[in-house]
């Protein structure tokens, strides 16, 4: 039995990742896809069950993220056992820019209430230094906690969706032949995702706040470069120098990611 913990900083692609191993794994079980609550993500899979497959948002919070995930870490692996971790990674402009219309539009609890972009990337809640304190504490954390840990990054599955998922299938102990993983990631497409978070069975978790407001959506845009109009240069050098000039996150050099210029996929 396969123990997989997948963490991911919001807006990392943890969503799109979870559907289609959700209808990879609908498909093994002979299976149909469709648009409704029952084709979105893993939901009813109970993957944890079946192959030890766990996604969470582990560092995440605001506030202490390294004692979050040394805590998380040890409920993970009691026994000290090896496990395998995967760090779903995004290239932190488009992370935030999509982070910052969750928090704006989507957010229930507190959400950030301000237009201006510089407050956001300012914001210790929901800005750069969350996000940095997430991946300072994954890369104090993730080796020596997790045994054998990977990065998967999302701009990568992006150019090669294929590839990505059965990375991770593998990683999890999935079995499943070529042609099940280009249904799966066919069945994960933009717009069927988009469909499903329309219907009305689906969980208020995935729906959109207000069907008429784009900006709502959990599914929201499918450009890769949308950061490009988002964030001005000055700003896109700040993040890019907070990160790049961070002793803990660079000292690896298997982040430098997050600050590279994320690749288009062919025909976007």
């Amino acid at each position: 039995m396969y123990s997989t913990l997948i963490v991911s900083f919001p807006k990392s692609g943890r969503t799109w990742l979870r559907y289609m191993i959700g209808s990879l794994v609908r498909g093994l079980d002979g299976g149909g896809h469709d648009d409704g609550a029952n084709g979105m993500m893993d939901e009813g899979l109970d993957l944890g069950a079946r192959f030890g497959l766990t996604f969470s948002h582990l560092g995440a919070v605001h506030s202490c993220p390294r004692d979050h995930v040394d805590d998380a870490l040890r409920e993970f692996s009691p026994s000290g056992a090896p496990r395998t971790g995967v760090l779903l990674a995004r290239n932190a402009y488009s992370t935030l820019t999509s982070y910052y219309y969750h928090a704006r539009f989507r957010q229930r609890d507190r959400p950030f209430e301000s237009a201006c972009v510089d407050e956001f990337l300012a914001s210790e809640r929901f800005g750069l230094p969350r996000l940095i304190a997430f991946y300072r504490a994954w890369s104090r954390a993730w080796a020596p906690a997790l045994g054998c840990a990977h990065v998967l990054w999302y701009d990568d599955m992006l150019q090669d969706p294929v590839a990505g998922l059965e990375r991770v299938a593998e990683l999890a102990g999935i079995e499943a032949d070529r042609s099940s993983v280009e249904r799966a990631v066919e069945d994960a497409s933009f717009e069927r995702m988009k469909r499903a978070s329309l219907a009305a069975e689906a969980p208020d978790h995935l729906k959109p706040r207000d069907v008429e407001d784009p900006r709502t959506f959990k599914v929201r845009r499918a450009d890769p470069l949308e950061y490009r109009s988002f964030f001005n240069a000055d700003q896109l050098a700040l993040i890019a120098g907070s990160l790049r000039n961070d002793p803990i996150i660079s000292a690896s050099g298997a982040l430098a990611g997050l600050w590279a210029e994320p690749r288009v996929p062919a025909g976007a």
